[in-house]
């Protein structure tokens, strides 16, 4: 089986791929080598795939089942992280394949650290700085203290805070407190460390306040505050937090998403398994006519594999921003073309023709992201095309826009499909009229290229009356 894995996996220059067998690495490919060797691991051959994992990820693999897969999350920086996937192929043999991604996200930074009040004291100091006496009246404040509420000395200097309270009940309590303070140097826990929107001349700012007591050369007990502007940290925090939610919502769709695409990988790799081993058991049994059959089955069963591999590493590529990129000017009757070329014998197995009229027109995109969107838009068609039916292709100028619109007759889509088609497509996963199965993926590349390619994308559908989807592409300067 070497010969037909390195087949198999030769391509694939990004992904981790291991055969393990109790554990033990059987297969691995040149990606995973160049992992091992960067790790100081000479060899591969035989190693435990655990400790290999542990190696490259810094922690153990923490597997969750879902179902007859196995699948982990795994960071290794603040910024990077592996989806991990392990398939049964038998009992104790296992297809582990490992994809990096890199988080492009960056943490917004916190406002600095508190500089030391010994080290910068007084109008140095990186905070404000409020002195009070026995009876609240303010002795001193620095210039950060006047930046941060808005007020000079000139205006607070000698004045009691006790005015700040508008409140009649507050008032009242504060003055309480301040009879304490006043006899003991007891601050209350509230007031002694605390957070509060304070309103100020230049607009509302969010302030940070710590106060501790001490007694002055005439023995009366004074106060000092340090405040400190956390508008930007508040905000920070806040863009932090809806960063948080937008992480764990990614998290939470790709966990659903990696079951889906797990058991596609799966069914590609049995069939092109149980094909080959029966081709090895009985190959003097069959002719040649039967030989070919076979290989045709195999070349099928892997090019669908591939694929399916390919738009998982577009799809890794385009959510971090790590694929090339590149707008020019495209002839796109010939790219529709090259993609009808490259899917036609789908289409010649259900005899499905395709009926094009398209204006000679160029388009100014990036070729080979629009090229894989519409392959999938293409390849989708004849999927839930009906056979000896037809596809419609078409091609206008509208205003400064290319619109395409390619149509089927196929089973089109309900409502609840439509919705999630360019958002969760694995939600609502249909078979094609021959059975044929997806994992929704391509949808999302369609729609995250098209935008990337400042174009847009749109789809009518009914059940049972077929799908049409209208897309919009920036013509190309003259």
């Amino acid at each position: 089986m070497a010969k037909l894995e390195n087949q198999l996996f030769k391509n694939i220059s990004q992904n981790i791929i291991l055969i393990v067998e109790d554990e033990k690495i059987l297969f691995y490919n040149h990606p995973a080598a160049e992992k091992a060797a960067n790790i100081g691991i000479s060899d591969l051959k035989n190693y435990d795939s655990n400790k290999f994992i542990e190696k490259i990820t810094g922690q153990k693999p923490k597997l969750i089942e879902s179902g007859d897969i196995e699948y982990c999350i795994q960071n290794t920086s603040e910024h990077e992280f592996y989806i991990i996937i392990k398939l049964p192929l038998t009992e104790n043999k296992f297809f582990v394949t490992m994809h990096l991604l890199s988080d492009t996200s960056k943490k917004l930074s916190d406002v600095d650290k508190l500089k030391s009040f010994y080290e910068k004291i007084l109008d140095k100091a990186f905070d404000g700085i409020i002195i009070i006496d026995n009876e609240a009246k303010i002795k001193y404040m620095n210039k950060v203290a006047e930046q941060i509420t808005g007020f000079s000395k000139e205006i607070l200097l000698g004045r009691s805070l006790v005015n700040i309270f508008r409140n009649k009940h507050a008032k009242e309590r504060f003055k309480a407190l301040l009879d304490k303070f006043a006899k003991t140097g007891y601050v209350v826990p509230e007031y002694s460390n605390f957070s509060k929107l304070f309103p100020t001349p230049k607009g509302d700012i969010y302030i940070d306040v710590a106060i501790t007591s001490f007694k002055d050369k005439e023995g009366k007990w004074n106060a000092i505050g340090i405040l400190r502007d956390i508008t930007d940290k508040y905000k920070a925090e806040q863009a932090l937090k809806e960063q948080k939610r937008i992480i764990e919502e990614k998290n939470e769709y790709l966990k659903n998403f990696i079951s889906i695409v797990a058991h596609d990988i799966k069914n590609v790799i049995s069939q092109t398994m149980s094909l080959s081993e029966l081709l090895i058991e009985s190959f003097d049994e069959y002719d040649k006519k039967d030989l070919k059959t076979f290989l045709d089955m195999i070349h099928s069963t892997t090019k669908k594999g591939y694929g399916l591999l390919e738009n998982l590493l577009q799809w890794g590529k385009s959510i971090t921003d790590r694929i090339p990129f590149t707008l020019m000017s495209v002839d796109i009757s010939q790219l529709l073309k090259n993609v009808c070329e490259y899917v036609g014998l789908q289409a010649e197995t259900k005899n499905i023709e395709f009926k094009k009229k398209i204006e000679n027109l160029k388009v100014k995109i990036d070729y080979n992201t629009i090229f894989i969107a519409l392959y999938n838009i293409i390849n989708n068609a004849i999927k839930f095309s009906y056979e000896n039916s037809t596809i419609e292709i078409s091609v206008q100028r509208d205003k400064d826009y290319a619109l395409i619109t390619i149509k089927d007759y196929g089973k089109g889509m309900n409502v609840k499909i439509i919705e999630n088609l360019f958002k969760e497509p694995f939600r609502h996963i249909q078979t094609g009229t021959k059975g044929e199965t997806g994992s929704g993926l391509g949808m999302l590349l369609v729609y995250e290229f098209i935008k990337r390619n400042n174009g847009d994308i749109s789809v009518n559908s009914r059940e049972n009356a077929g799908t049409t989807f209208n897309i919009h592409l920036p013509l190309a300067e003259k």
